[in-house]
């Protein structure tokens, strides 16, 4: 620390025409901080996620190492960022039933939450997303999302029966992926599924609810999914 005290006092008085510069090279003259160095790394800030989202109004352009994720961050106007993240950051659940399961559970006009939890998860990008409990993810970084889900039926009745699969923020419904009525003429294997975009801010809850009307007769299913990408 000796070394870069006496240097930043000897540069001060050129700071206005070069920038600072630790090295033995000139500073270019469109740096404001040149470093140099074949033997030593540049460290910045090392902390966890809870401390960095506790760092008081961040410029932006801020860097942080997230020691939480192993991943290096960058504050934007959206929030923090892992710069690390090459591909879009996701999440997919997914869970198969063997028979006489009962798992469609319902009464008529009534949304329930998909019953996928954090066991349930098939590959996810866990410093963008986290699975709170059923059917429920939390977004951790602000952006436009694309979403999807989908569940089937084994042995869905006759007749004309209302489904839907909506998307929830909070306990706001604000959006469908799925809406109708059944026609089936006799008990059959029946599924749905649908896709959407939305936009979410980090910190919210997002979750993904169906409804069967089947008069609170609970049906078998074959499978439950959902699926969430970041893709801005």
């Amino acid at each position: 620390m000796k070394y870069l005290y006496l240097f930043l006092f000897a540069s001060f008085t050129s700071f206005a025409q070069t920038g600072i510069g630790i090295s033995s090279q000139e500073v270019n003259a469109g740096a404001i901080l040149q470093l140099e160095s074949t033997t030593k790394a540049f460290v910045p800030p090392r902390m966890s996620d809870a401390q960095m989202l506790a760092i008081a109004s961040p410029l932006i352009g801020s860097l942080v190492y997230n020691l939480t994720y192993d991943s290096l961050y960058m504050y934007t106007n959206t929030g923090w960022k892992n710069v690390s993240i090459t591909v879009n950051a996701s999440v997919v659940l997914n869970k198969s039933y063997a028979t006489g399961n009962d798992a469609v559970t319902n009464s008529d006009n009534n949304y329930v939450k998909f019953p996928l939890v954090s066991a349930d998860i098939q590959t996810n990008t866990p410093a963008v997303f986290e699975v709170t409990s059923n059917g429920t993810v939390k977004v951790k970084e602000s952006g436009i999302f694309l979403v999807s889900a989908g569940f089937s039926i084994s042995n869905l009745p006759a007749g004309n029966i209302k489904y839907i699969i909506g998307i929830y923020r909070g306990e706001t419904l604000i959006g469908y992926l799925s809406r109708g009525v059944t026609a089936l003429t006799a008990t059959d294997e029946w599924g749905t599924s649908g896709t959407s975009v939305i936009t979410a801010t980090a910190n919210d809850l997002i979750s993904f609810r169906y409804v069967i009307n089947n008069g609170g007769v609970p049906l078998d299913a074959i499978f439950f999914n959902i699926g969430m990408t970041k893709i801005k």
